[in-house]
Parts: C-alpha cells; structure tokens; sequence
C-alpha cells in the first residue's frame, strides 16, 4: 500500500509544435497499450486471477517501480485486458492511459551550504531538505523556539522569544512536549505542517528541525501530491548533527544556501468503462505500482536490493478489478443501473499521485460518480477466518447495504474512517463514498517475499463474488449519499520509549493483540513469542486491543523486564521479555 510510468510525451509538447507534438503524444500513447502480451484469459475465474496475479508479479516486471520498464509493461497488460473484455478506453486521447506529472524526487546541485556559528554541516549527511521548503540564500541569527507550537485561545506558547522574531532562522523540534495534553481540537497544533505555518506567519526567513523523540519518526522527504510549499528554507538536522550545536554559542549567526532541482516524471493511470447510459457511474480501483528492488525507500526488508514482486500488494486487486470487469461486462444478468470506470492507479506508493490525480481531473463527469470501491491486498484472505475487512463504511449510509450481504462465510470487518493509506481517500476527499477492500497485513509485506504462491486465489474469488453482490444490491438505490468521517487519530495514540516488535493482525476481532509475525532481532523474537500468539496482558495491564496494548508499552522503558502473558493453542502463558 501507500510508486508512475515515466515517458517522454511531456518533453515532446513543449519541444515540439503543437501539431507535431500532439501526434508524438498520441503515438507514444499507442506504443504502451500496444499488445504485446496474451488476450483475455479463458477459463475459470480461480484461473484468470492467478494468471493475472502471476503476470503481474513476475521478476520479469522487476516490481513495477514507478517509472520503470517493468511498470510500463504492467500498463500494457492491464490496457490489453480491458481491450479484451471490451471495455471502453476512458485515459486521454482516446487511449486506456491518462497520463500525470509528478515530481519524483530532489536533486541537491552543488551549491548548497549551511554554517552554524563557525559549524559547516553536510547536505544529504548531516541535513536535508523538506518537501515545504522552497530554494534560498539566507543570513541571520538562529532562534530557538522550542517546540515551535503556539495555541490560539490557549495560554501555551514556545514563542517566548525576548527580541522580534522576523527575519530568523526558527530551529524548532518536531516532537511535542511531554507534559503538553492537548484536547482533541488543539492536536493538530502540533503537526510538522501547523508547525511550519506558525513559523512562517512569525516571520521565520527559513526553519531548522530536529528531532529528539526518539519514538518519532524523522519527516518524510517525499513529495506528496499535497505537499505546499513554505516559500522559505525547511531543513531537517540529523541527530549527530545536532549535537554539534552545543558548540556554536549562543544565537549563532547562520549562512544557510538551498538550491536543489525537482526532477519530474510522468505517470499514467489506466482506465476503462463499461458506459450503460446510466446517470451515474461506480468507480472501481485498485493501484498497479510496487517497489521495484526497494530503492523507493518504502521497503521493510534489511537485505540487499532485491526485487519486490507485490503479489499481494498490489497484483491482488487489479486481479479482483479485471475479474469483476469480466463478469460485469459479459454476464447478460449483470446490474445495469450504473455505469462502471475501472481504473488501476499508478503512483499509490508514492503517494497516492494517480489516484489523487484522477480524483481531481476525472475522465467521466465529477458529478456523476456515484462511489468508489478500492481494492488493496485481497489475496491473502485467511482460510480460517476468513475475515475482509472493509474501511469507509462510515462515507455514507449506504454501506449498511453491507449487512445484507452473505457470500462464501465472508467474516466482515469494517472501520468508518474514509481516510487511510490507499487510494479510497483521494475520493473521499471530493466527497465521494469510498471503501477499501482488505484481507489483512502479513510479514512479507513491503518485502520481496511477497510472492505468487502465497496468494489465496480462492480467497480472491470470494472478494469478487461479494463485490458483485454488493454492486447489485446497491443498483437501485440511486445515488449515495456522502457523508464525512472523523479519523482514527481521534484516539490519539500514546509515546512510548520501547518496542516489542510484533506484526498486529489488525483483523483480529478478539480481545486481545494477535501476532501475526515478529521481528528479527527485537524483544518478541528473543523472549520465543510467536506468529498465532495472543497478548492479553503486560505486566500488570490487561490488552484488549491495539490502544491498551500501546498503552501498556507507554508505561514501559529500555531496559526492563516485564512478564507478558499470551494465549497460545487457546492455553495462558507467561513470557518473560528483556526490553
């Protein structure tokens, strides 16, 4: 979950007359959907999906990184699919292909600079540029500002400063205070984004953070499709770095130079339409990138480069996406009151770039969209529990039409949250009713185990079968009606100093945590706990579920050793764990 195809047709429109260029353009377009690859598989549906999925997450896409060869021939495959099962091109241009420009990354040139005092710090080493900050050349005094929050209709403030704070450069930490209890409506006061706006509207010429939580995950240097610019310098200082300002006396005089260059590449998504001339039309979605051998900076494995294949993540849902196109378009039976736009999204793990895009420069009137079914990792469906969960019940009263619902034993989980880390929230936010499909977290995730034989084809089939009957109960309901959602942050979890390292089945529906894997090398893989176990108590707090289990590990430190007692094979065991 939560990387584009990169071609030369948006060089080509500006180097070339508009004439010339706009043939290149629709010839380049031409070229990735050529068909070189098989038609529309025969067959059982068990069959096509684990063809698709095989294709899809063979080493010969080498992770379909967005940008790569290996996503360009995925782009060709999906477009021949939808050719084959005759559906509508719905990209640009006549074209399954809606291309999108997106900046891929930062490029530092050689004249970069910062000097702290009589300091000089390293770019890309010591510091590094924030996806805000905009390129500058500033001198001034370096201001301290804390934690750099300041609370409208509250009396907390970082901003203590004794002299005018205009024109300064802001070092600030991005955590937050301990002792600072921020009520629900005050937390995002905190948040790195509130953080920058507040120091800009104070007149900072450019921020320095650092980070001395060492909970809290240093900032992203990735550019979202949201990311605003500052309009000033945002950096970043390491830790080691930032030890050396113990050196540089006090309000230090700094020279601060930041020029790097954005690097755009151009991604498509790929789209299709089943058009029944029906008022409104149901967007069905899943995300075709991956990660490529790691290098994107997304994967969880340790090793060497390796190519990540993403059976699960994502060749399980466009699996799901092109089958239920299948039996939409050819099963004289199926439900015709909607029109149907199905689309496979580049981009996704990156950011969400394609579907953010698409979201705001849709194919079929904005208007007319009636929901969104997303589909991201449905293929490792557990032949026990069998359980789907199913995210964004709570965009409108129409997915109680969920409970009407009962195919192949399908254990139904949902959340209501239409905000989360795939591409369901870029319709969700234009208000669009969107849900997102799962079938749960597992340990080869983000890494290159995650392969086609792990994949529950069957379990798949399943997903479809009640997507299908989900689409038909919905068909004459006309059209839903959005409705907002607060966001799991609403109970904030708590800062805590250690970690067990476990994998949480985030599906489980029992009390308790259940591990679904462990980490090599971290206190739970050590103390003997193993993938199946249930943690019901630590120490002397009993877990329920995810926010009693952080709230026992807040209580906890390096360094201690506590009993954590577990159910496995249904009988109670206490563990001892060195943390």
């Amino acid at each position: 979950m939560f990387a584009a195809i990169k071609a030369t047709c948006f060089n080509v429109m500006i180097l070339f007359p508009k004439i010339i260029g706009r043939l290149l353009y629709i010839a380049i377009l031409a070229g990735l959907a050529a068909t070189d690859v098989q038609a529309q598989i025969p067959g059982a549906a068990a069959s096509r999906l684990r063809y698709d999925i095989q294709y899809l997450s063979a080493d010969s896409l080498e992770g379909r990184l967005t940008g790569s060869p290996g996503e360009q021939k995925a782009a060709r495959y999906i477009s021949s699919q939808f050719k084959d099962i005759g559906l509508q091109p719905r990209g640009n241009n006549n074209t399954y292909l809606q291309p999108f420009t997106f900046t891929a990354q930062r490029q530092y040139t050689g004249n970069n600079r910062l000097r702290i005092g009589k300091t000089s710090f390293v770019p890309e080493k010591d510091y590094y540029a924030l996806p805000e900050a905009a390129n500058g050349k500033v001198k001034g005094t370096l201001a301290a500002v804390g934690y750099g929050i300041e609370i409208a209709g509250s009396n907390y403030t970082d901003y203590h400063y004794p002299a005018s704070l205009k024109g300064k450069i802001f070092l600030i930490n991005m955590a937050s205070p301990e002792s600072l209890k921020l009520p629900d409506e005050y937390r995002g006061q905190a948040g790195l984004n509130k953080k920058i706006a507040t120091a800009v509207q104070k007149g900072a010429a450019a921020i320095i953070f650092y980070n001395t939580d060492t909970t809290l995950a240093n900032p992203d240097v990735k550019i979202g499709p949201r990311v605003v610019s500052a309009g000033i310098p945002v950096l970043f200082l390491e830790a080691e770095a930032y030890k050396k300002l113990q050196y540089t006396g006090t309000n230090p005089k700094v020279f601060l130079q930041l020029e790097t260059r954005r690097v755009e590449k151009t991604g498509h998504n790929v789209a299709g339409y089943i058009d029944n001339n029906a008022p409104y039309t149901v967007i069905i979605g899943a995300h075709y990138d991956h990660l490529g051998h790691g290098e994107s900076g997304n994967s969880l494995y340790t090793g060497a480069p390796a190519i990540h294949n993403g059976a699960d993540d994502n060749a399980s849902g466009v699996s799901a996406i092109l089958e239920i196109a299948r039996q939409l378009k050819n099963n004289p039976h199926a439900p015709r009151l909607n029109n149907y736009l199905f689309i496979a999204f580049s981009g996704e793990e990156l950011g969400l770039f394609g579907s953010n895009y698409f979201a705001q420069h849709a194919t079929v009137p904005p208007e007319s969209v009636n929901y969104m079914l997303n589909y991201d990792m449905v293929g490792r469906l557990d032949s026990l529990t069998k359980t789907l969960t199913i995210n964004g019940t709570g965009t409108s009263p129409g997915w109680q039409s969920l409970n009407r619902i009962n195919i192949g034993n399908l254990n139904i989980k949902t959340t209501e949250s239409g905000v989360g880390p795939s591409d369901h929230t870029s319709f969700y936010w234009q208000k669009i009713p969107a849900i997102h499909f799962f079938t749960g977290i597992h340990t080869d995730y983000h890494k290159p185990t995650d392969d086609a034989e792990k994949i529950n084809f069957s379990g798949i089939e399943d997903v479809v079968q009640y997507s299908l009957a989900l689409i038909d109960t919905l068909n004459t309901d006309g059209k839903l009606t959005f409705t907002p959602t607060k966001t799991e942050e609403s109970q904030k979890a708590p800062k805590y100093k250690v970690t067990l390292g476990i994998m949480p089945d985030y599906a489980f529906e029992g009390v308790g945590v259940r591990i679904t894997g462990v980490v090599d090398g971290r206190p739970a893989q050590t103390a003997g706990l193993q993938s199946g176990d249930v943690i019901i108590q630590i120490d002397d707090t009993p877990v329920k579920d995810m926010y009693s289990y952080m709230n026992a590990l807040s209580k906890l430190n390096t360094g201690k050793k506590s009993v954590v007692i577990i159910l496995r094979d249904e009988k109670e065991k206490k563990i001892n764990v060195q943390f």
